[in-house]
């Protein structure tokens, strides 16, 4: 626990500044993912809009600070991070859409994936999307 207060002791303010954010907005919406349901929450996120300033970092870097936090929140899934991410993104001035698909694993068995993508570029890392099958989005999502 000491090393990782001592590295985040080093890192500059706005990358501490960041981490802490982004902490704060997977809580949230981990919160949010017990407590409304997700075509409801996914309603609201759609009509975020986009602050229209010059982003300070790049998108992969807002994404990579939402996965670092990530390992402080217990129940923080890929569509934790995909909605933290999205909300970090389009506050940052970036547009982020949040994508969802599903593919049968080595047994058979369902699975189903979040992620964001922001100027055409996947940003989760956690698992390969391209062993997803897109699912159809269900509103324009920032799109034009």
């Amino acid at each position: 626990m000491l090393i990782r207060l001592k590295k985040f002791l080093s890192l500059d303010r706005y990358d501490q500044r960041m981490l802490i954010e982004a902490l704060a907005l997977l809580i949230w919406a981990r919160l949010l993912l017990w407590i409304v349901p997700f075509p409801a929450l996914h309603r609201r996120l759609s009509h975020q809009r986009v602050r229209k300033i010059a982003p300070p970092k790049d998108a992969p870097y807002y994404m990579s600070t939402i996965e670092r936090a990530a390992q402080y929140v217990p129940g923080a899934s890929c569509l934790t991070q995909s909605l933290a991410a999205r909300w970090l993104l389009t506050r940052s001035g970036h547009d982020a859409a949040l994508r969802f698909g599903a593919r049968r694993n080595s047994a058979g068995k369902f699975e189903a994936h979040a992620w964001v993508e922001s100027e055409g570029k996947i940003l989760s890392r956690s698992i390969p999307d391209a062993e997803f099958s897109p699912l159809p989005s269900a509103s324009s999502d920032n799109e034009k």
